[in-house]
């Protein structure tokens, strides 16, 4: 079982916070530049932060399942690597398709 300390609170905190401020950059970078959507900023941003939501939890989940199960000769960054790229690709297309 995980035992927080104060450490691991700075942890938490400090990854939430990046996590926010980079979801927010990336939606105007991609609702204006990226996509140039013409949809409603509440609509999308609300789409966006769902997907956001999903990614991260599948990214969590889907590493911590491939490094303990499938691949345990691979490092866990190798993993999240790929991961995170797979995912960031299928991002992408449903931004593109519902999001923006």
């Amino acid at each position: 079982m995980l035992k927080f300390t104060s450490y691991t609170w700075y942890i938490v905190a400090s990854t939430v916070i990046a996590r926010v401020i980079s979801a927010v950059y990336n939606f105007f970078m991609n609702y204006r530049l990226v996509f140039e959507s013409k949809k409603e900023p509440y609509k999308a941003g609300c789409r966006y932060f769902v997907l956001a939501l999903a990614q991260m939890l599948f990214s969590a989940v889907i590493v911590d399942l491939l490094a303990k199960y499938v691949m345990t000769f691979t490092v866990e960054t190798v993993v999240k690597i790929f991961v995170d790229t797979c995912l960031s690709l299928c991002s992408y297309y449903i931004q593109r398709k519902y999001v923006f």
